[in-house]
């Protein structure tokens, strides 16, 4: 390869006629302050009602905001509830085991006896300064799988202002210039339009196959249905496809990791789609 990215366009499916090419960081998000996404699109009259009742209302006060957060117990009938501060060692293990053989993490961190160790200080990082303050997380209370999202009023930080941060930097190593050229990428094609971006959902592969990942998804995506929101998200393995399918995602892109021949598939969802 020589450093150009390869794209293959599909033809975008009825479900993604939102989708624009944009502005935006990709699976692994660099959290710092930056610019907002547009406000929300403006839920439909005629939209169907969730299933589930909403478990995330954030009461604004002037600069002030209250979340109140309640456990949740989506169709699957696996309880989900929100990542408290105390939850992050154990649950960045749980997400370090599930991604350890992730295309994106061996690109990240090739050292196969080092990639667990830099994954747990990545995910702690992560949840820590992005998804917590700015963010949504959510986890079992086992702690052994989460999903990590951004919402349409969090427009996430550029590439640059993430990866300018020292913990960022110390943690990646060599291997920051692949971040870059990765992000660069996802960048391009990410949507401008407002959308619940899902940065990461993962269980540990131990307790895979109980439905985790299914109630991580729903939990949120029952609102986005409810309030009329898109959703968006990359998946770097294609035996995923078809779990994502299910929950109303469909292909609108496919990408090359810079310099290798690994593919990233970018999925889009229309409300209602799943």
């Amino acid at each position: 390869m020589d450093g150009k990215v390869s794209v293959t366009s599909r033809s975008t499916p009825r479900r993604a006629k939102g989708f624009q090419a944009g502005v935006r960081i990709g699976r692994f998000v660099l959290p710092s302050n930056g610019g907002r996404q547009p406000d929300r699109v403006a839920p439909s009259e005629g939209r169907r009602r969730s299933r589930h009742r909403t478990v995330l209302n954030s009461v604004r006060s002037g600069q002030a905001t209250t979340i109140r957060l309640v456990a949740e117990r989506p169709a699957t009938g696996v309880e989900v509830r929100p990542v408290l501060p105390a939850d992050i060692s154990k649950l960045s293990e749980s997400l370090a085991r599930a991604f350890y053989d992730d295309p994106v993490s061996r690109y990240l961190f090739p050292e196969d006896h080092r990639r667990i160790k830099r994954l747990e200080r990545y995910f702690r990082f992560q949840i820590r300064t992005m998804f917590l303050p700015r963010g949504e997380a959510w986890t079992t209370p086992s702690l052994d799988a989460a999903s990590l999202w951004v919402p349409p009023n969090q427009w996430p930080p550029s590439m640059a202002e993430g990866v300018s941060q020292l913990p960022v930097v110390v943690i990646l190593g060599r291997r920051t210039g692949r971040a870059l050229r990765l992000m660069q990428v996802l960048e391009s094609h990410h949507p401008r339009v407002p959308h619940f971006y899902l940065g990461t959902v993962g269980t540990d592969p131990a307790v895979q196959r109980k439905g985790y990942g299914s109630a991580l998804l729903r939990v949120v995506l029952s609102r986005c249905d409810n309030e009329s929101i898109p959703s968006y998200l990359e998946s770097s393995k294609q035996e995923n496809l078809a779990f994502y399918h299910e929950h109303g995602y469909e292909i609108v892109e496919e990408v090359l990791v810079p310099r290798t021949e690994t593919k990233l598939w970018l999925m889009w969802r229309e409300p209602g789609g799943g």
